[in-house]
């Protein structure tokens, strides 16, 4: 076996390891989030994506751009 056979064996377990955990994380936040939304004490559902953080919803957003959009809504729905 030449090094680098080697090298690719080790990049592939890693890859595999990699999305073995990722998927491991998705299932757990898959059945926590069944398990908040019918507990009922939530005002909106959550999903797998909002607790892992990959939801444009997660992200935080700075005060400048929050006004700026609230001024955008008023504007737009104003008469």
């Amino acid at each position: 076996m030449t090094l680098a056979e080697l090298l690719d064996i080790i990049e592939a377990r890693f890859n595999y390891e990699q999305q073995r955990q990722e998927a491991e994380y998705h299932r757990t936040a898959w059945l926590a989030c069944h398990i908040m939304n019918a507990s009922g004490n939530l005002k909106r559902p959550v999903t797998p994506d909002k607790l892992l953080g990959l939801s444009l919803d997660a992200q935080r957003m700075d005060r400048k751009e929050q006004q700026k959009r609230l001024y955008e809504l008023k504007q737009k729905f104003q008469p």
